[in-house]
């Protein structure tokens, strides 16, 4: 989420070089203060992804292993826009070619150190917002949002826990969340799914692809 024209950018992405990125301190080309992954994200595999603020520090966790940090500030002063996971808020064309499930936000810092992944989909209680990907259905199961599915995001049987995920392909799909259900990154927070990444694709201008922005 973040002001109109790519400045002010809070997101989650996966970079072209498929290591993981918190984008939290201005325009996608301002790398200053962002957390960068050491460890790259493998295609076709189910894999843990979580993004933490804890007193001031961004942490990313790969897989449960704490594999970059940063301290930029993610600025309060900006016009939030929606959100949405799977592509980033201002340009459907840096979509992504995923399936998510049991992805969650919540308004604390879940992790502060080296963690075993969920081996069975989170609860709900307390949440900001939750997908679980259990069931067909696509809905906040934190009963806070109000979802938008766009494109030809869906249920799929390519699934991590249960029998569905929530595919994602490339080309202009993602899902829309009112940014005024979702307010995250301004205090403590964090942002976990799992997510099987299909490619690294781009049918719009740069190649980073967003988990949520």
């Amino acid at each position: 989420a973040g002001s109109i024209g790519g400045s002010n950018i809070l997101g989650f992405e996966i970079q072209n070089n498929r290591t993981l990125r918190g984008m939290v301190n201005g325009g996608y080309s301002n790398t200053t203060g962002c957390p960068i992954s050491s460890g790259t994200v493998p295609l076709k595999v189910w894999t843990h992804c979580a993004l933490v603020l804890n007193s001031g520090t961004w942490t990313i966790y790969l897989n449960g292993s704490a594999d970059g940090t940063g301290t930029g500030s993610y600025p309060s002063g900006t016009n939030h826009s929606t959100a949405y996971v799977g592509r980033v808020f201002y340009d459907d064309g840096r979509d992504a070619d995923m399936v998510v499930s049991d992805l969650r936000i919540t308004s604390d810092a879940q992790y502060t150190t080296t963690f075993t992944p969920p081996t069975a989909p989170l609860s709900s209680s307390g949440a900001g917002f939750h997908i679980k990907g259990t069931d067909a259905s696509v809905v906040d199961k934190s009963q806070n949002a109000n979802l938008t599915l766009i494109g030809t995001t869906q249920g799929s049987s390519v699934a991590k826990f249960g029998s569905y995920g929530i595919s994602i392909p490339t080309g202009a799909s993602g899902i829309e969340i009112p940014q005024a259900d979702v307010q995250f990154g301004l205090t403590d927070f964090s942002i976990e799914t799992w997510v099987k990444f299909d490619a690294i694709t781009n049918s719009g201008t740069g190649s980073d692809q967003y988990i949520i922005s």
